[in-house]
């Protein structure tokens, strides 16, 4: 009798140990998909190296193909799926199929990676979209309608605006007149005393002339409300990179300050 026979209590005591770990990665994929899910209902739009960088997990090769992966599988019936060139955004049941939303997905998606970024490194007060402030009334301020607005405490304020490039740079500074000369009822609008406005620009070449154009067409006390950002320098995997890097060019100095600079 050279074999063992353990007691069948024993035995289901063994089974249970090989079935725990397997358990255990079924529920770290079940949140894991939970989570992507969220993210896609709460921000409207996503791309996989963001909801790789919500997941919190390191940009690897490896992580985006499953991340890629699950939301293929989860497009099927959780959220919708839609294909731009080389481009995959992922986007809620409640957003429509038509050309137009299609058209300005890459727009908003330039509003999700740095809300979604900044506001992992800062805790604000209250966060408006676009879309919360176009619905907004607007008492004092109806012809002005940012990107997002963040009231970072009771008296400051961070507007922002996205620029895709695809529009005319030249329609950059009419909008910045409109926050110059509109101060007072854009604080009496969103119940601050100071605020900053950040333009946001996908093409990098953008961020020297609009802080240029500034400097040169605008009274030298407006210089101070306007910092220029490249997207290129927001990086979700290091939210707080927003806050301590010299990412923003002033049109003050047309040198790189950090957010607190």
């Amino acid at each position: 009798m050279g074999m063992d026979i353990l007691p069948l209590s024993e035995n289901r005591e063994w089974k249970g140990n090989v079935a725990g770990p397997w358990q255990a990665r079924m529920d770290k994929a079940k949140a894991r998909d939970r989570q992507l899910i969220a993210d896609v209902n709460r921000w409207g739009v996503m791309k996989p190296i963001l909801g790789c960088a919500l997941l919190e997990l390191p940009l690897t090769p490896y992580n985006l193909r499953m991340v890629q992966r699950r939301y293929q599988r989860l497009s099927q019936y959780k959220f919708h799926q839609i294909i731009q060139g080389d481009q995959y955004f992922y986007v809620t049941l409640k957003m429509t199929q038509s050309k137009a939303e299609h058209a300005q997905l890459d727009h908003r998606f330039m509003d999700v990676l740095h809300s979604s970024t900044f506001l992992r490194a800062l805790q604000v007060e209250e966060y408006l979209n676009g879309g919360e402030i176009f619905h907004k009334d607007r008492l004092y301020t109806p012809n002005l309608i940012p990107d997002a607005f963040f009231k970072l405490n009771d008296a400051d304020g961070l507007f922002r605006e996205d620029e895709t490039g695809e529009s005319n740079q030249y329609d950059i500074l009419p909008t910045c007149w409109k926050y110059f000369q509109q101060q007072d009822a854009i604080k009496r609008e969103y119940g601050i005393t100071e605020f900053r406005v950040l333009w946001n620009c996908k093409d990098p070449s953008w961020v020297l002339w609009t802080a240029q154009k500034i400097r040169q067409e605008m009274p030298e006390k407006a210089w101070k409300l306007f910092h220029i950002l490249s997207e290129h320098s927001i990086d979700p995997f290091n939210p707080f990179g927003l806050l301590d890097d010299p990412i923003y060019l002033s049109p003050t100095d047309l040198q790189p300050h950090g957010f607190m600079g």
